[in-house]
Order: C-alpha cells, then sequence, then structure tokens
C-alpha cells in the first residue's frame, strides 16, 4: 500500500489564507494595544507627578510648622519674606530656611549648614498667603495664624494643584 499523497496546491491556499486571517486580525488588534500602553505611560507619568506635588507640598509644610517667634518681639513669628512666590523664616533652632521657586524648580535652602535641595522639577507655579486667625489676608507678623501653600505642577500639558494650610503653633 501507498501512503496518501497531500495536494500541495490546497495546502499553499490555506497557508496564504491563514497568513492574511493573521494579518487582517493584527491589523486590527495593533491600534487597541497601542491605545493601552499610551494610556498606562501617560497614567504613569502623570502618578508620578502627583507623588512630587504631594511630596514637596508636605515637605513645605513640616518646615513652616516648625517657624519659630522673634526673641525680642514674642508676638511675631520670625518670617522675613513678604508673601509670594517664596518665603524666608527661621526655625526653633535658630536655622534659616528659605523655600523659592524658578519654574521649573522649587528649592529649600538651609542657612546652617548651608545646604540646598530640589523639592520638584515640574513647578509651573508656586504662592505663599499669610492669613490672621479671621483667614483674612496680612502681611503683619504679629497677625498671621496660618500660611496658605499653593503649589501647581505640570505634566504633558496637564495641570496638577495641591493648596495646604499651616497653623503656626510655635510658642517658644
Amino acid at each position: 500500500m501507498h501512503a496518501p499523497r497531500w495536494n500541495l496546491g490546497f495546502t499553499m491556499v490555506e497557508a496564504v489564507v491563514a497568513i492574511l486571517l493573521m494579518g487582517i486580525l493584527a491589523t486590527a488588534a495593533i491600534p487597541m494595544i497601542s491605545g493601552g500602553v499610551e494610556a498606562y505611560q501617560t497614567t504613569t507619568s502623570q502618578l508620578v507627578t502627583l507623588s512630587k506635588l504631594r511630596y514637596a507640598t508636605e515637605r513645605i509644610a513640616r518646615e513652616l510648622r516648625e517657624v519659630r517667634r522673634v526673641p525680642a518681639t514674642p508676638t511675631n513669628y520670625d518670617i522675613t519674606t513678604v508673601p509670594g512666590s517664596s518665603v524666608t523664616f527661621t526655625k526653633s533652632d535658630a536655622t534659616q530656611v528659605t523655600i523659592s521657586t524658578a519654574v521649573p524648580l522649587v528649592t529649600l535652602a538651609y542657612s546652617t549648614p548651608a545646604a540646598s535641595a530640589t523639592l520638584t522639577d515640574q513647578a509651573s507655579a508656586l504662592a505663599f498667603r499669610f492669613l490672621d486667625i479671621n483667614n483674612a489676608v496680612t502681611a503683619s507678623t504679629a497677625q498671621v495664624a496660618f500660611v496658605e501653600i499653593s503649589l501647581a505642577l505640570t505634566v504633558d500639558g496637564v495641570v496638577m494643584q495641591q493648596r495646604t494650610r499651616v497653623s503656626l503653633r510655635n510658642l517658644q
């Protein structure tokens, strides 16, 4: 007996049809896959920016909570900068702290030991407002009760903002 022979012409047609079907399926699937990858990359970059925003805001708030009272005038806080995009103050341990921005950087600098660090590299705006006990804006260090921090970071044209209010409570 002889083994059955396959028709090679029929096998080639099947192979061509299978390749065409795979090509059509791949063409339909590529936009969905690339859209998913793009969404993943966008979400990841926005989460990194959000993390930077939270870190910078929390670090600024933590530093501001340590502002001391002026030794000669204990009713006033030892804040030496008018509200705006930077603030300079003295902490309880006599270290002078400056928080400032030069877009896109927000920096934190200490006088003793002399050191500086970048809090974020994506800032689009930083602002400080000094508020009195009635939440009215004030420039008098004798009336300051709260400092409001507004920080905005930008990623891929999307602006992420956070506002935090710090209660100044240092009684020393």
